[in-house]
């Protein structure tokens, strides 16, 4: 007897024929959410390069625990909220470094010549003023905003130089203000020579510096070759010529001829550069081809901030990948795609302070770690305990009308006054929800699911006529059924979607009504005793 499959009812032979397949059903699901992307100047590893952090451990690739200073950036995108989780995975990108010689940064005020003791970008955070009405002036030397020398002057040959700047001129002090400029660090890879052996740090930066060898001659005609980190043994070799030492993971070693013992040599010569412009570039152009729900840029560049919020808008409008960019004090962008974070300081429990730039951190990864059916307004900020500015009620409410993502103090807690972006220019068709993040999570993640389903399971792959559309339909109303399963949309009925026939034979019109669901943010009360 025959059998097989059959395709149409023009079989010759008697048989049975079968076909298989599953009953329809949906492939469309909701997303996770909790993706973060942010650029780094790291001192340790390639540079140039995007890495994937998922757990603490993962941060050891970057040649720390993540109890290290270094790592607090990863440690507050993963804190989370009293509420919500934090980022779930991270893609830091380590950004490269300039290179060549570092320059001093330097000011003038009057005939007043400044300048920074050492060469590098941390002079840009040294500021000198000069007081009074005539002689003896006051000079004040500031750094980072704290006051570091003071001296009183009637000359410029009365002043001496400090930790932080030397003064120079030959003309008269006058009184004025200046924040030194022009600084630039450079990135340079710590090494040692010993004899004819030389050991250079395996990547450029100041985490080189930690390295140290230590040669022992040993018993026959051979050494031992110890390599330490913070003095702690992590590589042994014995040979007998320097051709035999291979590469570890912390140094590479060069030269030829006999080798020389040392009791300890420590690399020296570790340095860590300004970022690259064009690294950043390079990042966000490595992160358009990943999955991320949000992306950090930590700095204070006006010019870099504009090219991460455009990032993220021409993302999300032009390619079809919904996300939000976290930028500090960048309410100019007015666009539900740019969180901005109004400019704040956070102090943390264990006495580290947060610099308004570096809020980006915590607000990126609550951001990203929200699901579409949860707000972080008033969701508190896990161990810290002070903000500065407090903001009064009239600047609290400055702040939402400006579209600045703020922090209040209050009941002990430092919390989020309200979980919205920076948009804010309301039309009829585009109003006031859409300055509110609980409600664009929910559509970004709508399209992003509805994106993702469509591209793997149905273009190519339905036919333009009545039944595909209508599986079209289908999808679509059962994912926004599972979306108001979870609370993020509400009133879902058939007729909120529409699928018709395009232009041309291979398109589709679809339109789609939802009602996204927000969060109780204003409650009014009234109470009558009797």
């Amino acid at each position: 007897m025959a059998g097989g499959t059959w395709i149409d009812q023009n079989k010759l032979r008697p048989g049975v024929y079968i076909n298989y397949k599953s009953s329809p059903s949906s492939l469309a699901t909701m997303g996770e959410r909790g993706v973060v992307a942010i650029a780094r100047p790291l001192n340790w590893g390639q540079k140039g390069k995007l890495y994937t952090v998922e757990s603490p451990e993962d941060t050891e690739q970057f040649g720390y625990p993540i109890t290290a200073d270094e790592m607090l950036f990863l440690r507050q995108i993963l804190a989370g909220s009293s509420r919500t989780q934090g980022a779930t995975k991270v893609l830091v990108w380590s950004l490269e470094e300039k290179e060549g010689t570092a320059v001093k940064a330097s000011g003038a005020i009057g005939d007043l010549d400044i300048e920074a003791v050492n060469a590098g970008s941390d002079g840009n955070l040294i500021s000198v003023s000069v007081v009074g009405s005539g002689a003896p002036f006051t000079v004040t030397t500031n750094y980072d905003g704290v006051k570091v020398d003071s001296q009183t002057a009637s000359a410029i040959s009365d002043l001496t130089a400090n930790d932080y700047v030397v003064f120079s001129g030959t003309g008269s002090l006058s009184a004025g203000t200046d924040t030194l400029s022009g600084g630039e660090s450079t990135v340079g890879t710590a090494s040692v020579t010993v004899g004819n052996l030389t050991a250079t740090a395996n990547y450029p930066g100041s985490y080189g510096n930690r390295l140290s060898i230590v040669i022992t001659a040993g018993a026959t005609s051979n050494y031992i070759v110890q390599t330490l980190l913070d003095g702690q043994l992590v590589d042994t070799q014995d040979v007998t010529a320097i051709s035999g030492l291979v590469p570890n993971p912390y140094i590479t070693f060069s030269g030829a001829g006999a080798i020389t013992t040392s009791t300890g040599a420590p690399l020296t010569g570790g340095a860590d550069g300004d970022p690259l412009d064009t690294s950043y570039s390079d990042f966000r152009t490595a992160i358009s081809l990943q999955k991320f729900d949000v992306v950090i840029y930590d700095g204070t560049d006006a010019v870099m901030k504009k090219a991460f919020a455009d990032f993220a808008i021409d993302l999300s409008n032009k390619e079809g990948i919904k996300c939000q960019a976290v930028l500090s004090d960048y309410n100019s962008a007015n666009n539900e795609c740019v969180i901005s974070v109004y400019p704040q300081k956070v102090t943390l429990i264990d006495g580290t302070q947060l610099k308004p730039e570096q809020l980006t951190w915590w607000v990126g990864g609550v951001s990203a770690g929200a699901n579409a059916f949860e707000s972080l307004t008033f969701a508190s900020y896990p161990d810290a305990i002070e903000v500065e500015p407090v903001l009064s009620s009239s600047q609290q409410e400055a702040a939402i009308s400006g579209g600045q993502f703020s922090l209040i103090a209050q009941f002990d807690n430092i919390q989020v006054l309200t979980d919205i972006n920076s948009f804010r220019s309301y039309t009829p068709t585009k109003g006031k929800a859409f300055s509110k993040n609980r409600v664009i999570r929910t559509i970004f993640g709508l399209c992003n699911d509805i994106y993702k389903a469509f591209a793997l399971y149905y273009i190519g792959a339905v036919h333009n006529d009545e039944e595909g559309r209508k599986s079209l339909k289908a999808e679509i109303l059962n994912l926004m059924n599972r979306y108001q399963g979870n609370r993020a949309l509400q009133n879902v009925i058939a007729d909120d979607v529409n699928v018709e026939k395009g232009v041309d034979s291979d398109a589709v019109t679809i339109e789609i009504y939802c009602q996204p669901v927000d969060s109780i943010e204003k409650i009014y009360i009234n109470i009558t005793i009797s």
